[in-house]
């Protein structure tokens, strides 16, 4: 087994490093403070190919595998986190539109969106559904050549700036089955600092980290190999936001009262990964799905 970067993946990995740390990082704080939206830094990371890495050739991208997206949001991740939902984003609609969508719709929104002109947002959360995106309630029904969509969308990724979105919604009338529904969707935000000095806390992240990073890449690996790799991704989902979370919190308290203004990163950085402990599926759900995997679906709590 090689886990060995391949050279093309090691350009990347040097490439988006030096771009994240030139061009990103001395803007994030003032981007965080603002609330702004980088269109110039949206359309560079285009011109270098970041948002169109799981984009068809064929609309303008580069269709590269699962390792290379995962590369590509670490190194980028290092200047600016926000903008690594870029990437997240841009390759969604490539991954979704790409493969099933309409060719004409594909022809119209994917080059823009890979070359960073254009916006993509992410239409799937609920006010009563969210980490279950089996409950949607969000009904689309053909009239003619058009949709009329009926419900209601919430916490919608890059929802402000899109330029246009790709809206989950069912187009059957058959009745949600709230069997299937999950009967929690809280995280568990325990706040514990085990630190008995500043060398062992950085001891212990580090290692942590790097097997929640080798982690990460084994699941992308698998996605590329067209492997079962729904609990690898489970168990990556549930466990590295908040190993990120504990991590960042334990620099703000080694820190003490510095740590906790804005003269110091780790405010932003908490509230960054702290999103992703809520995006996608709360880490009960995913231990739900890492269970159901493990031990079948008749371990499941409901």
């Amino acid at each position: 087994m090689d886990f060995a970067f391949t050279p093309e993946q090691e350009e990347l990995a040097r490439t988006v490093r030096a771009f994240a740390t030139r061009e990103l990082a001395p803007r994030s704080r003032e981007w965080d403070r603002t609330a702004e939206f980088p269109k110039e830094t949206w359309r560079r990371m285009g011109e270098l190919g970041l948002l169109g890495l799981r984009v068809p050739v064929e609309y303008g991208g580069v269709d590269a595998d699962f390792v290379m997206v995962g590369i590509a949001m670490e190194e980028t991740a290092r200047g600016d986190f926000s903008c690594t939902y870029g990437i997240q984003l841009a390759a969604l609609a490539g991954e979704l539109l790409g493969k099933n969508g309409d060719p004409g719709v594909c022809r119209r929104w994917l080059p823009p969106v890979a070359s960073g002109e254009a916006a993509m947002a992410l239409a799937l959360t609920e006010p009563s559904a969210g980490s279950d995106a089996a409950a949607l309630q969000c009904r689309a029904r053909r009239d003619g050549d058009d949709w009329i969509i009926t419900g209601e969308k919430s916490g919608i990724s890059l929802g402000m700036v899109a330029d246009a979105a790709i809206v989950f919604a069912r187009t059957s009338a058959e009745p949600v089955d709230r069997q299937e529904r999950s009967r929690s969707d809280t995280v568990d935000r325990q706040e514990r600092s085990r630190s008995k000095g500043v060398s062992f806390p950085i001891a212990e992240a580090a290692t942590q980290l790097e097997a929640a990073r080798l982690l990460c890449y084994r699941a992308l690996w698998r996605v590329d190999r067209g492997e079962p790799h729904t609990k690898d991704a489970a168990m990556v989902k549930w466990w590295a936001p908040k190993l990120a979370r504990e991590t960042i919190h334990q620099c703000l308290l080694l820190h003490g009262h510095y740590g906790y203004t804005d003269e110091l990163p780790f405010e932003q950085r908490l509230r960054d990964v702290i999103g992703l402990e809520i995006g996608d599926g709360s880490a009960e759900i995913m231990k739900i799905v890492v269970a159901r995997e493990l031990m079948g679906r008749e371990t499941l709590p409901y």
